[in-house]
C-alpha cells in the first residue's frame, strides 16, 4: 500500500499541525522530513517526537534536518537571525527585518548565525520523493520565495499549508502574494484563507489541488453581509472552528476531516 510523504519546513520545537497529523495517521506515514534552519530547533524537534511518539515513527520514519530552505540553488549557507538568547525562537528568520518586526513577541535584539542552506527541490532529489503528500511551510518571511521557486507542473504536492501574512515583507501582502496565487491557480489548485477564533485572518493559507479536494472536509464558507461567499483577492474564506476546538487556526487533522484511504486510492 502506498504511504504518505510529509515535509515540514520550519519545525520549530514540534507540537504543531504536522505532529497532530502524524498522531492521527501514524500508520499511513512512510517518511516525514522535519526541517529547521536553527540547529537547536532541530534538536528540540527530535526530542519532542522521541518523547511523544513510538520508536517505529520517530526513529524509523522521521528525518530531522538542519537547513534553511531557500529559493536559490547556488546558496549553500545563509545568515539566520534569532532573538538574542532564544535559539529556538519561532520568530527566527533569514530576514532581520522579520525578527525586528516581531520584537513585541520576544523583546530581544536580532543576532545572526551562519547556517547551512538548500532548496526544497534538492531535498526532494536527495530522498527520491516521488511526491510530497503534505507540505507544511512556515519559513518566517521566506514562504513565498520558496513556493515561487517550485515547478508545480512537475512536482506532485496535493496539499500545501503556508504562511501568507509575510509574503512581501513583515505583515505585508503585495506582488509576491499575487504571483503566488497565479502560480497556484495556473496549476489547478484551490487556495483558502481561514478565520481564527476572534474572527480575524489566520496567517496560514491552504493550497489544495482540485483533483484531491473530495478527500478533505475543508470547513464552512464565510458569508458576507450581501449573502455571498466571502473572499479576499479572489480567495475563499473559511471558518474552520469546531465546537470542540474553537481556537483552531490551522487545517483540522482529526480522522473525520481527511479521508486518507480515498486519498491513497487517487494517488
Amino acid at each position: 500500500m502506498s504511504q504518505l510523504n510529509i515535509v515540514q519546513i520550519g519545525s520549530s520545537t514540534g507540537g504543531d499541525a504536522a505532529s497532530d497529523f502524524f498522531a492521527c495517521y501514524e500508520e499511513f506515514i512512510g517518511l516525514g522530513i522535519l526541517i529547521d534552519a536553527s540547529p537547536e530547533s532541530v534538536e528540540a524537534t527530535e526530542e519532542y517526537y522521541k518523547n511523544n511518539f513510538p520508536t517505529s515513527l520517530h526513529e524509523d520514519r522521521l528525518i530531522y534536518s538542519n537547513y534553511a530552505i531557500v529559493a536559490d540553488p547556488l546558496i549553500s549557507e545563509i545568515q539566520l537571525f534569532r532573538p538574542e538568547g532564544q535559539p529556538t525562537s519561532e520568530y527566527s528568520s533569514v530576514f532581520k527585518s522579520h525578527v525586528d518586526a516581531h520584537r513585541a513577541g520576544h523583546h530581544k535584539d536580532a543576532v545572526p548565525v551562519l547556517v547551512p542552506a538548500t532548496t526544497l527541490k534538492k531535498v526532494v532529489d536527495k530522498y527520491k520523493l516521488s511526491r510530497i503528500d503534505r507540505l507544511y511551510l512556515d519559513a518566517e518571511g521566506m514562504d513565498a520565495d520558496i513556493l515561487l521557486s517550485l515547478d508545480l507542473s512537475s512536482m506532485t504536492i496535493p496539499y500545501i499549508v503556508f504562511e501568507h501574512g509575510h509574503t512581501d515583507g513583515p505583515f505585508s501582502r503585495n506582488e509576491k502574494w499575487k504571483n503566488l496565487l497565479n502560480l497556484f491557480w495556473s496549476n489547478d489548485y484551490q487556495v483558502f484563507l481561514t478565520l481564527t477564533r476572534a474572527l480575524q485572518f489566520d496567517y496560514n493559507a491552504w493550497a489544495i489541488r482540485k483533483d484531491f479536494l473530495s478527500c478533505f472536509n475543508i470547513g464552512v464558507p464565510v458569508i458576507d453581509q450581501s449573502g455571498n461567499r466571502a473572499t479576499m483577492d479572489g480567495v475563499p474564506i473559511l471558518d474552520v472552528r469546531t465546537p470542540h476546538c474553537e481556537s483552531l487556526t490551522v487545517f483540522r487533522t482529526e480522522k473525520n476531516n481527511f479521508n486518507v484511504e480515498k486519498y491513497l486510492d487517487l494517488i
